[in-house]
């Protein structure tokens, strides 16, 4: 499937790929704050962030990653990221999971 992806205000990207994750943050009164995506390519993956999506003052950020280091450091470590990394089941670096016996 050919996705669309907007890199900013001006550049798009057009890829073939399929969409792994989509999450959202909502406002108080239910309206969209803030989308993030995680495409999968052939040979990466497309990272994008939509802030604002229903309003004029709408953001746009994409990027091309090649592995999960650099997802991590598009989405950051913000809620909705972290949310999207649990729906992929993408280990947090710097979170160490030990059990207690």
């Amino acid at each position: 499937m050919v996705i669309t992806v907007k890199m900013n205000r001006c550049d798009v990207i057009s890829f073939d790929g399929v969409c792994m994750a989509n999450v959202t943050a909502l406002n108080h009164d239910d309206s969209v704050r803030r989308i993030f995506r995680l495409y999968k390519t052939e040979t990466d993956f497309v990272a994008e962030r939509i802030d604002d999506p229903t309003t004029i003052d709408v953001r746009f950020w994409g990027a091309r990653c090649k592995d999960t280091d650099s997802i991590y450091e598009f989405f950051g470590n913000e809620p909705l990221a972290n949310y999207l990394y649990g729906s992929l089941q993408l280990a947090v670096p710097g979170l160490c999971h030990s059990s207690t016996a």
